[in-house]
């Protein structure tokens, strides 16, 4: 055990001996320079992308949504083209402190932009009207009636021009 140790304690020596008379340039690691910098990246939107909300819009649409505290909305997109539309519709749904959730449909979205609210239930013009005020008609989303009961649903689906 004692010659094995003493051989391997004399190659290390030797590795040592070699990277010292060498420079330690190959043997031995140099000291790594980190050199940063920005870069500007211009990516280009897909054509079905829904414009997000800015925060004027989005603080507006909570505001006019007051009524709806405590509401259940469910707010449903399928991909990226409508994801930060999603999220800033459910940051003013946060302000009008309805219970909101963001969602993924298990069926395809489609197109279009829509409230579905149960027959009778006038809370999907109330939210479709807010955003149509608060955007200047930029977002229109439709009302659309279903067998719902209770709960509002928010449905955002591809784009067409």
């Amino acid at each position: 055990m004692a010659i094995r140790n003493n051989a391997a304690s004399a190659a290390i020596a030797a590795l040592v001996g070699l990277a010292a008379g060498a420079g330690g340039q190959h043997l031995m690691p140099g000291k790594e320079r980190v050199v940063e910098r920005q870069t500007q990246v211009t990516v280009a939107a897909s054509k079905h992308a829904w414009p997000d909300l800015n925060q004027d819009e989005t603080i507006a649409i909570g505001e006019a949504l007051a009524p709806l505290k405590d509401a259940q909305i469910s707010i449903f997109c399928n991909d990226a083209a409508c994801n930060d539309l999603a999220h800033d519709l459910d940051d003013a749904m946060q302000i009008a402190s309805a219970n909101s959730s963001l969602e993924h449909s298990v069926n395809a979205m489609g197109s279009g932009f829509a409230v579905l609210t149960a027959e009778g239930d006038d809370r999907g013009l109330l939210i479709a009207s807010a955003i149509k005020a608060a955007t200047a008609g930029r977002l229109d989303p439709e009302v659309r009636h279903s067998a719902l009961t209770g709960t509002i649903q928010i449905a955002i689906g591809k784009r067409q021009h």
